[in-house]
């Protein structure tokens, strides 16, 4: 019997299950994407290059600016209002829809010919989440976001928020009665309940309706229905993006031009996103660097 589970067939599916094999493997395969960009990053385009983000958080900021510190590339972390002067610098990165907002209202001064800034209609409707998926399907694109709910579990979400705040998953007829008034909003919806223990999030630069930078980031839960966001993920690495042709009809079809980042999960092989974030995504700031990398 012990000689029997000392096998490589008995023990490989045992290991590979286990948690800390799954975070050297997902470490492993970013630690190859950084080093095949140290190749690619091109030093002459960013040479002296200025570079004003959103100031978020001194951990989070440092986490952005890390994989930039040997080259000469300064990167600004400040707030965004009317009276910044976006003109002084090089590239112009918001991190929330609010600072999206300002660079829309200053494009006139912003350099915008890597990263373009999306339109206040693109914005918008990304920013609400019903009318994301209303358009999507009167364009004939509702196969790629989760259909209206017709039984349990389901979600109910928010129109509009970040991080799942507002979104809860509905179970039964008792959390139909606790969260009745929710159910009741306007600016409440529901959808079917997508399965699954892998969720991606797709870092994109769009640019005269073709993506000409990405990043994917996939994230393994321990369970098939959670919240993103309010759940803790097991594993984080970078993938190849399987559906950049889908992302690409889907971002022309609303009208996106600039950096986003569509979230989804996959079912038998095709995507179905939950939101399109106008914004750069919270998860970029451990790749930055790789999309800038991919930019000409």
């Amino acid at each position: 019997m012990i000689r029997e589970k000392l096998t490589l067939d008995y023990l490989y599916p045992r290991i590979i299950k286990k948690r800390t094999y799954q975070r050297i493997k997902a470490r492993t395969i970013d630690a190859m994407y950084r080093a095949r960009e140290r190749f690619l990053f091109s030093m002459g385009r960013y040479e002296q290059y200025s570079i004003l983000l959103t100031n978020k958080n001194p951990s989070r900021n440092d986490v952005t600016s890390k994989p930039f510190k040997n080259l000469d590339i300064k990167l600004n972390f400040a707030e965004f209002c009317s009276e910044t002067d976006y003109s002084k610098y090089d590239l112009v990165v918001p991190m929330t829809v609010q600072d999206v907002m300002h660079c829309d209202a200053s494009r006139n001064i912003i350099k915008s010919d890597l990263i373009p800034i999306p339109s206040l209609e693109a914005i918008t409707l990304c920013d609400r989440k019903d009318l994301l998926v209303n358009k999507l399907r009167e364009c004939g694109l509702g196969h790629m976001v989760p259909a209206p709910h017709c039984n349990y579990p389901y979600i109910l979400k928010k129109n509009a928020g970040d991080y799942s705040r507002n979104t809860f998953i509905i179970t039964n007829a008792d959390d139909e009665k606790a969260y009745e008034q929710e159910l009741q909003d306007p600016d409440f919806f529901t959808q079917e309940l997508i399965f699954g223990k892998k969720e991606y999030a797709s870092h994109i630069v769009f640019r005269n309706g073709k993506i000409v930078a990405n990043v994917t980031v996939c994230y393994r839960f321990p369970e098939a229905a959670y919240l993103q966001g309010k759940a803790t993920f097991n594993t984080r690495n970078r993938v190849m993006n399987k559906h950049q042709e889908a992302f690409t009809q889907v971002l022309n079809a609303i009208g996106f031009e600039g950096l986003c980042c569509i979230d989804y999960k996959e079912v038998d092989g095709k995507p179905k996103i939950f939101e399109i974030n106008p914004r750069f995504g919270g998860s970029l700031r451990f790749y930055f660097k790789g999309l800038l990398s991919q930019l000409k």
